[in-house]
């Protein structure tokens, strides 16, 4: 099972709560007349951040899927994906802002310092993403290489086989023929009674199953 996506979310709900909680606690520090409206305004921004950066996969599956390692061009692509969610976040907390609490004022200060909190939360849930999609996926081709190579190993094995068995037959009913032209009638029978037997233990074990040394030598 892979934890990273259910470990990303819980970051990322993880993050905003704390940013929500960060400001509630400030802005009931000094109480006054617009508190309500900005914790409304804070709990607002909080939501639409869950919800934008939970798209977080979707910009993160195309490189994984791509199969490339993470090269500084991912790196800085994922940072402006980052930086280009969290401007657009910000813009709208302004309008948030104003809509909610309507205070007067300049707005670009809103703007600068929303832009470098909801920045820092894209960026850690990005990269983090980011690094767990990839040891999942170094994961998933490790095994997929371990099962690779052991099934190449059966059909090595099954192969050396199925080349062994028919020339030690065929060695074994030559010595039943050489006893036979001696007259050794009752070697030439128990020679065959073996190979009866070896060819029905042969037959019936699966090829991809290993049997016990015990059994090799008898």
């Amino acid at each position: 099972m892979k934890f990273g996506p259910f470990l990303i979310q819980v970051l990322n709900l993880g993050l905003w709560l704390f940013y929500c909680l960060i400001y509630t606690i400030v802005f009931l520090s000094s109480w006054n007349a617009l508190t309500p409206r900005l914790i409304t305004y804070v709990c607002i921004c909080s939501v639409l951040g869950v919800i934008i950066c939970g798209a977080w996969r979707f910009l993160i599956s195309p490189v994984i899927r791509s199969g490339r390692t993470v090269t500084p061009m991912t790196v800085a692509g994922l940072l402006g994906a980052a930086t280009l969610l969290a401007s657009i976040h910000a813009v709208l907390s302004v309008f948030i802002e104003s809509a909610v609490v309507r205070m007067s004022g300049p707005k670009f200060s809103i703007f600068l310092m929303d832009l470098l909190s909801f920045l820092f939360i894209y960026c850690l849930v990005f990269c983090i993403g980011l690094a767990l999609e990839m040891m999942n996926t170094d994961a998933l081709r490790r095994e997929r290489l371990a099962l690779a190579e052991s099934r190449a190993n059966q059909a090595h094995l099954l192969a050396l086989r199925l080349q062994l068995n028919p020339h030690f037959v065929f060695n074994a009913l030559n010595a039943v023929s050489s006893l036979i032209v001696l007259e050794r009638n009752s070697e030439a029978v128990e020679t065959l009674q073996k190979l009866c037997r070896f060819v029905r233990v042969v037959t019936e074990t699966p090829p991809h199953e290993f049997s016990p040394l015990s059994s090799e030598l008898e």
